[in-house]
């Protein structure tokens, strides 16, 4: 999916429903899709036509394991993702509730499962996020219970990319393009995310 081999993802998603009917996972993957639909087309009413998928997988997945470390982390995730969609599209109130809804349901599941490193990767983005606003807008978003510095979310997602090639992980390549977002678009670090991609040691030494 990440790949954008959509066909070939929805052959695989569609097996796997079929055999295993209450694996709540390829409702998790199939967002992935909607997301990357819109983030590179810019299509309005493809947005719009998608956009009602959220709420219907999200309404899903609160029917399964909560004692699960997944369980938060794809309602999570599939609230980041809108959450991005939303600030695309200049729809910045419901971009802020969804990146509320992930903030907390990041910092809880980190809470729960602290060992469960697909969390530092989104949760490590949005501290980093949290740390470039300026200290005369801190008194907002502390109001609303965000907090978070660069550096914090930096090495939390250096910590996920870093456990992920010691062990079999297979978000790791989202960690890294993570990592690269995070410096080339958020912290307006062109020269440090080249560095970081060119560097053998990536990700140990950035």
């Amino acid at each position: 999916m990440l790949s954008m081999r959509f066909n070939e993802s929805r052959e695989l998603l569609n097996t796997e429903k079929s055999i295993h009917p209450d694996n709540l996972i390829p409702l998790f993957i199939e967002n992935y899709e909607d997301f990357l639909r819109c983030a590179f087309n810019e299509d309005k009413e493809e947005f719009n036509r998608l956009y009602v998928h959220k709420e219907e997988r999200q309404d899903l997945l609160s029917e399964g394991n909560e004692q699960s470390p997944y369980y938060r982390y794809c309602k999570a995730q599939i609230a980041l993702h809108w959450a991005l969609i939303n600030l695309k599209f200049e729809n910045h109130t419901a971009a802020f509730f969804d990146i509320r809804k992930a903030y907390n349901l990041l910092t809880e599941n980190k809470k729960l499962y602290p060992d469960f490193k697909p969390t530092l990767i989104s949760l490590g983005f949005l501290h980093a996020i949290i740390g470039t606003i300026p200290d005369t807008y801190k008194w907002a978003v502390n109001l609303v219970g965000f907090h978070g510095t660069i550096t914090e979310g930096k090495q939390e997602i250096l910590q996920a990319i870093t456990y992920g090639e010691k062990n079999h992980f297979v978000f790791l390549n989202e960690a890294r393009y993570m990592y690269i977002i995070l410096r080339l678009i958020v912290l307006n670090d062109k020269s440090g995310a080249y560095q970081a991609v060119s560097h053998p040691g990536f990700p140990s030494h950035y």
